[in-house]
């Protein structure tokens, strides 16, 4: 806005920059090029020009220099009287030279000028802005959401690249987003229910999970008690084993028949 020369040559030197083969209103929100361009002030430099928003923008810069021959202000401004919708009102609207890169220049001035009543939020009073204002948010004009989802104000035909469909996916977005911030009772009961059912389904793979690990720890010890049975069923046997080998042994007879013999004596 301050270095109007160098951003003229910076837009005029890259017009064949893929940015300029968008409709020009979109091309104007690209900062890199037109730092400082906003919603309100779009709409109001093409107004003013009277271009469609939805126009290649490399069709509407096709032509202009990188020096601004009407820089020394010989350019010729006519005024023209335009009445509102309910034609109660007139209006002074100014017509200014078709050279759009000027206008990027003098229309954010213009709200500078007015020493801080645009937007400012220490400010009340809002008139002088709103009077100031002829094409944005004013009554009769038509407005349509671009491809990036944000409202284009304008007059007329919006051109030839308009979206087909007014309403875009960020659109969309944004009333699911206000749904969202819906705190009635209905909303507060619905949104309750829905967050306890996910919980009660985590509950339940937890449980579910944790069941087999028991079962897993539970298998070693059932085998553990298993071969502990094993074991003293071995021993028994071995040990009744060894008792009949010794009784059916020579050494065995020989115990048993002095044994007998001993009795017999007594």
């Amino acid at each position: 806005m301050f270095e109007y020369k160098s951003f003229r040559e910076n837009v005029v030197s890259h017009l064949s920059d893929r940015a300029f083969d968008r409709p020009i209103c979109e091309t104007l929100l690209n900062q890199k090029y037109f730092n400082g361009i906003g919603n309100y002030l779009r709409a109001e430099i093409l107004f003013r020009l009277n271009i469609p928003p939805f126009v290649p923008a490399r069709t509407v810069l096709e032509g202009l220099e990188s020096e601004d021959s009407c820089e020394s202000g010989d350019c010729v401004k006519k005024e023209n009287t335009k009445k509102s919708p309910d034609g109660a009102k007139t209006q002074v609207v100014k017509e200014e030279a078709a050279d759009l890169l000027r206008l990027c220049h003098t229309v954010p001035l213009e709200v500078v000028n007015q020493g801080g009543k645009g937007y400012d939020p220490e400010k009340a009073d809002y008139s002088d802005f709103k009077a100031w204002l002829q094409c944005y948010y004013v009554d009769g004009m038509k407005s349509i959401r671009d491809h990036n989802g944000r409202t284009m104000w304008f007059n007329g035909d919006p051109g030839p690249m308009a979206p087909k469909d007014p309403k875009s996916p960020k659109a969309k977005r944004k009333v699911k987003k206000e749904d969202d911030h819906d705190y009635t009772q209905k909303k507060k009961v619905a949104k309750s229910r829905s967050e306890s059912t996910p919980k009660k389904k985590v509950v339940k793979q937890e449980t579910a999970a944790k069941t087999p690990k028991k079962e897993k720890d539970a298998r070693p010890q059932e085998a553990r008690i298993k071969n502990e049975k094993t074991l003293s069923v071995k021993v028994k046997r071995e040990t009744t084993e060894n008792a009949r080998s010794r009784k059916s042994s020579p050494a065995g007879v020989l115990r048993r028949s002095c044994r007998s013999t001993r009795q017999n004596s007594k």
